[in-house]
């Protein structure tokens, strides 16, 4: 089945946005011996996701348990008590990023088994069928206790299962990325990987309050592009838009002439004042802490 979705966004400079989403849905799932294959790789995910998940959490219980101020801690109240098993869970996870690592992609495995059996076991995937007249007979339909009795009925049905499969399919997308950084753990054996990967893990607070700096100032080119030129450039009408107009001015993919046209002064502000700032000041604060970073790993 194929399901068509048009959707408007109302703007408030007037502007009114369409996207059209289209999606496709196989309903029948379980009638090839792909799908059979598939089930088995299901169940081979769950026990290795269940042994890894059991690694994690005996890693944090040790942790806790094994802590060096377990006993002295045994006389003070609850809030301590507390306090001091949250720091050996925080040293315990921060000591070794691949736990960080191995927890979340474990939980997101899981939320991703979840969405696929609610998926599955969907009353559209287990009892829809395409009925060969376009009619509804109440009595039909409470004889074969369908959660649909109308064409409207079933398209709510069927956008319902389309988000369900959206979230899926998006948690899996971000778990393959976790599941290709934990490779890592294994090449780590390798002296020079090795340093590369604990280079970004030294510099990870550094990184972090760059971030914070580099997103305010693209934060308020944003902003000021949205304002002076989100009425006429597509671009700039929504913010959203405005970070990945920002992104492609800083990769050279821009047309300055529209800019010009809309306000030549306010232009020139906007556009030079932004590559002046990105491309000169911020990246090179970016690989001078890589650099510091990486020659103090070294040593």
């Amino acid at each position: 089945f194929a399901y068509v979705a048009i959707v408007f966004n109302f703007q408030p400079n007037g502007f009114i946005e369409n996207h059209v989403h289209t999606d496709t849905l196989r309903l029948e799932l379980m009638h090839d011996w792909y799908s059979k294959l598939r089930l088995f790789f299901e169940i081979i995910v769950i026990v290795v996701n269940g042994y890894y998940l059991f690694q994690v959490c005996w890693g944090i219980c040790n942790a806790v348990l094994t802590r060096s101020d377990r006993k002295d801690t045994y006389d003070k109240g609850f809030v301590q008590r507390n306090l001091s098993r949250f720091r050996a869970v925080a040293v315990h996870l921060v000591m070794d990023p691949f736990n960080v690592i191995d927890f979340v992609s474990c939980m997101l495995t899981i939320a991703t088994m979840i969405f696929w059996y609610v998926f599955l076991n969907s009353s559209l995937t287990s009892g829809y069928f395409f009925q060969a007249s376009p009619t509804w007979n109440s009595g039909t339909c409470r004889q074969w206790n369908n959660d649909w009795c109308s064409d409207e009925d079933v398209i709510n049905q069927f956008g319902s299962l389309v988000k369900t499969l959206r979230s899926f399919t998006q948690i899996v997308a971000i778990n393959t990325i976790m599941i290709f950084i934990r490779l890592i753990r294994y090449l780590m054996v390798f002296p020079r990987i090795k340093l590369v990967f604990y280079t970004l893990v030294r510099g990870i607070l550094d990184f972090f309050w760059f971030i914070v700096v580099m997103t305010i100032c693209l934060l308020a080119f944003v902003l000021m592009g949205h304002q002076i030129f989100g009425a006429n450039i597509a671009g700039l009408m929504s913010l959203a838009d405005g970070v990945g107009y920002c992104f492609q001015m800083f990769q050279g993919t821009f047309d300055y002439v529209e800019l010009r046209e809309v306000a030549p002064w306010s232009a020139a502000i906007f556009f030079y004042c932004y590559m002046f700032l990105f491309k000169f000041l911020i990246i090179n604060m970016f690989l001078a802490l890589v650099d510091k970073n990486f020659q103090a790993q070294e040593k």
